[in-house]
């Protein structure tokens, strides 16, 4: 009986081993995924950082037809801050309401307003489901709000103590 009882306990030690290594493995799966996705994104903004200063890179890399060189780079850059927007995102130092908030400036900026419109088709073959594609319809529900600056009201003087 004794056998027995170890065998048990031997086997309660290797199990909860075994899903202490299984907790540390998907833990240690999740930093290298980040790690390649902010190496991928690093690779990406190179790239987009190249085809910017080069034209003939650029009209490699946009698929954007009937724009002057220099349109085209001003695309491609409010291209690179939508990317970096969504980096921040998807490596943790920015929340959901930060990067909601930015998206909201930068879509009344009219380089950026005309970026996203041209490139509505790209997002429309994005996985329904996908954050970024969840990100998408935010920026849409975000461009398609009026645009009231926020005005704020002066302090009210203060008022003097009177004898």
């Amino acid at each position: 009986m004794r056998a027995a009882l170890a065998g048990h306990t031997s086997l309660g030690v290797v199990a909860a081993m075994e899903s202490e290594s299984s907790g540390e493995l998907c833990g240690l799966t999740e930093e290298i995924r980040r790690a390649n996705l902010i190496q991928y994104y690093r690779r990406h903004l190179e790239q987009l950082d190249r085809a910017i200063d080069d034209p003939s890179l650029a009209a490699a890399l946009s698929t954007v037809q009937d724009v002057t060189p220099q349109k085209r780079r001003q695309l491609l850059f409010a291209h690179k801050q939508y990317v970096l927007i969504m980096l921040g995102l998807f490596i943790g130092i920015t929340r959901r309401s930060e990067l909601l908030g930015t998206l909201r400036v930068l879509s009344r900026n009219p380089v950026f307003r005309e970026y996203w419109e041209r490139t509505g088709q790209q997002r429309m073959d994005l996985p329904e489901e996908s954050l970024e594609a969840r990100i998408g319809r935010a920026v849409d529900a975000t461009m398609a709000e009026p645009w009231r600056p926020v005005r704020r009201t002066p302090p009210a003087p203060a008022m003097s103590a009177s004898p």
